[in-house]
């Protein structure tokens, strides 16, 4: 895909094209992806129904944002049906917040909306700051993302 002739932008440009012409919307989300994180959300925004497929076997966790799409956007839109539930929470950095990923994704849609401006710390790939800056575009937010160049990315 790297090598599509007119490089990223070209690929963003054919991907935002395919999205409202799709029925459906599979994103494979195991490995963290800012833009299969971004384009999750531009599918929602749009109602598009997307299936996520999820390997526990792999011992990663899911985000709170894709984990939980379902709950607050309707299943309709989002269908979730290889991930299997969490029971608990992970007890380490913001994963600690009482009510979990579910309060987690709440609290972050509520404040993506009341925000004028989103900053997006996006050198490390995350599907969960992916997802948000796709929410983010649809509400026509302004965005800026920090980077660090020194990380060798």
């Amino acid at each position: 895909e790297d090598s599509l002739p007119g490089g990223d932008e070209a690929i963003y440009d054919r991907d935002m094209e395919w999205l409202p012409e799709s029925d459906v919307v599979v994103a494979e989300v195991t490995h963290p992806s800012f833009g299969v994180g971004y384009e999750i959300g531009q599918a929602m925004v749009l109602k598009k129904r997307t299936l996520c497929l999820f390997r526990p076997s792999s011992g990663k966790v899911l985000p709170a944002m894709i984990q939980h799409a379902e709950a607050k956007m309707g299943s309709s839109v989002f269908k979730n049906s290889f991930i299997p539930p969490c029971d608990g929470v992970v007890q380490r950095g913001e994963d600690a917040l009482l009510g979990g990923d579910e309060a987690i994704y709440g609290r972050d849609m509520e404040w993506l909306a009341k925000s004028e401006v989103v900053v997006a710390e996006v050198t490390q790939p995350s599907l969960g700051v992916g997802y948000e800056i796709g929410q983010a575009v649809a509400m026509k937010k302004r965005i800026l993302c920090l980077f660090r160049p020194s990380s060798g990315k």
